[in-house]
């Protein structure tokens, strides 16, 4: 409970008096309880458990390292992938492009058997790490590339996202390293690709028995093309569907009321406007359907973007893409203003808002800036394999012991989709036994 409601690591020692090293020993330990708990549960779903229809939100958040060494004032930086049900709020997986089982003198001595590093990336034996070459390559391209801003409206920002993509050696690759950056010293950082591929095929298995399922991703290429690689069957039966979501995330709390106000006016508009609407949902299908052609077309390939008309406080000003049109299979245009008017970020937003504020290792960084440009994290950790361990905890305890004071049903995300009967007590998975549960 102190790890999952933001106490420092030195709190808990000093309030708890443990070591240090009791502390982190205790860490491995509830991160391989959580993780067998939660692989009994979630095997079944990989056995086919019926979900109906869900709609999953992907985004992507960064987390930094502190440095070690006086001498190397250099931050580690480290991607998670978060996928979760807006529906029901269950978190599917939270991934970070980290593996702690390689030491990176040893992969780097592979490397120089044969030049491995020499080869185009994808014929390499350690494609999937970043090594010091590619770091190299990396901190280069950086000081010469252009970064695009988005401007005043969301549409902008999803411009300038195309303008930035196109200005990449790869447009699926948007790792990137600059002078004040470094790699690990202890286990090997992954190329961000590897991770959503890796990603997208969990979830793949895991939600094997959905109806159908709608993506809301955030707006990069490199989601995109795992999402189509690994649900490709789906998507061309028509069970799989895909759109990219931009959101003006920089809006001031005056300003999202604002466009929230204006947006309940608009439809309150409409409704007197329509007349003999059935309901209100009735109404919001139609406001939706006025948008299609007023559709905007964005980057080289005409990207047909839709701005939503009835934003929310959390989302006060967002844009829409139907990237997994299909011509001749066209979907009834009701269903589709449906998807456009239920198209959110909410789901993996709520749980990445969740992770600054819960766990404090991985808070937001405090104070400003120095003269060269670095940035102290005040409480985050040292060691990148910490991370990966926080995450599953949070997750497993926001999915099945966490329920909200403002939580209408008073239910977990793991009740809402079936893979618990009620809230799940802390000490039941802090002392689970998969036998015993055998």
């Amino acid at each position: 409970m102190e790890l999952v409601n933001k106490a420092p690591f030195r709190r808990i020692m000093e309030k708890r008096d443990i070591s240090a090293s009791t502390l982190y020993s205790k860490v491995d330990f509830l991160a391989r309880q959580c993780e067998r708990f939660v692989g009994e549960r979630e095997a079944r779903l990989t056995e086919g458990l019926p979900l109906g229809r869900l709609s999953v939100s992907v985004d992507r958040q960064d987390y930094y390292t502190n440095w070690t060494r006086r001498e190397d004032k250099r931050s580690i930086p480290l991607h998670a992938v978060v996928s979760a049900d807006n529906r029901s709020g269950y978190v599917f997986g939270a991934h970070i492009n980290f593996d702690p089982r390689f030491n990176p003198e040893d992969v780097e001595t592979d490397v120089r058997l044969d030049d491995d590093d020499k080869h185009p990336q994808e014929y390499r034996r350690n494609a999937r790490f970043w090594l010091k070459s590619d770091y190299e390559v990396s901190v280069a391209a950086s000081l010469s590339r252009r970064r695009h801003i988005g401007r005043e409206t969301v549409l902008d920002d999803a411009a300038a996202a195309y303008a930035n993509v196109a200005d990449r050696d790869d447009v699926e690759v948007a790792d990137e390293f600059n002078s004040q950056l470094r790699l690990p010293e202890t286990g090997m950082q992954v190329h961000g690709q590897y991770t959503l591929y890796a990603h997208f095929q969990v979830l793949k298995r895991l939600l094997g028995g959905a109806k159908s399922i709608t993506f809301y991703l955030d707006q990069d290429s490199g989601i995109r093309a795992a999402c189509f690689a690994a649900f490709r069957e789906r998507i061309q039966a028509g069970t799989a569907h895909a759109f990219f979501v931009s959101i003006k995330k920089d809006l001031t709390k005056g300003q999202k009321l604002k466009a929230y106000n204006e947006a309940q006016k608009r439809f309150l508009d409409a409704v007197n406007r329509m007349g003999g609407v059935a309901n209100d949902f009735d109404a919001k299908i139609q406001l939706i359907k006025e948008q299609f052609p007023l559709m905007k077309e964005i980057g080289k390939y005409g990207d047909r973007w839709l701005l939503h008309p009835l934003p929310t406080m959390n989302e006060p000003e967002k844009a829409l893409c139907h990237l997994t049109a299909r011509p001749n299979a066209p979907l009834p245009e009701d269903r589709l203003a449906a998807m456009y008017l239920f198209g959110s970020m909410y789901g993996a937003d709520r749980f990445l808002e969740l992770v600054r504020r819960r766990l404090s290792p991985l808070e937001r960084a405090l104070g400003s800036s120095s003269a060269a440009g670095r940035m102290w994290y005040g409480y985050a950790p040292y060691n990148p394999q910490i991370i990966e361990k926080l995450l599953l905890i949070l997750r497993v305890y926001w999915n099945y012991c966490y329920v909200p004071k403002t939580s209408k049903d008073g239910k977990t995300p793991a009740e809402r989709l079936g893979l618990a009967k009620g809230k799940v007590r802390v000490q039941d998975i802090v002392y689970f036994d998969p036998n015993a549960a055998n």
